[in-house]
């Protein structure tokens, strides 16, 4: 339970890192994947206000079909509806899916698979029919 914990601690902070430099060294101590700069998630920072957090996840939502990043982002925040604590997104498990199976990261699609399927697991009934209809429609 204590390495999840610490785990979960490494993602967020390199997730919403505005430094490059506090972002590599934690990559560097904990082994996950770092936010490439392309990604919108870099403009976040803990100093954002709840419009501008807005204004960023309607940036992430076009851009989702335009690079394999902007599937990333949108993949992400498919899965959890808010950056931040600030809700902008309903959340839609299958096309988070989709979206990161698109995207072509491995990382991403691991992750997003993980994660939905412990929602299901936990007996979420979107998280279930998620998966389900991935399956029929991916195997």
């Amino acid at each position: 339970m204590r390495r999840n914990s610490r785990l979960s601690v490494v993602l967020a902070a390199l997730l919403f890192a505005t430094s490059a430099g506090i972002a590599t060294e934690v990559a560097a101590k904990g082994g996950a994947q770092l936010l490439p700069k392309s990604s919108l998630y870099t403009k976040v920072s803990t100093a954002s206000s709840k419009d501008e957090i807005k204004a960023i996840c309607a940036e992430i939502v076009a851009r989702q079909d335009a690079s394999a990043v902007g599937q990333t982002d949108a993949s992400h925040l498919y899965m959890h509806g808010m950056i931040m604590g600030v809700s902008c997104l309903k959340v839609d498990y299958f096309k988070a899916l989709v979206l990161a199976r698109e995207s072509g990261d491995a990382f991403t699609l691991k992750a997003a698979l993980t994660y939905i399927r412990d929602r299901a697991a936990g007996g979420n009934a979107k998280a279930i029919r998620a998966l389900e209809k991935y399956e029929k429609a991916y195997d």
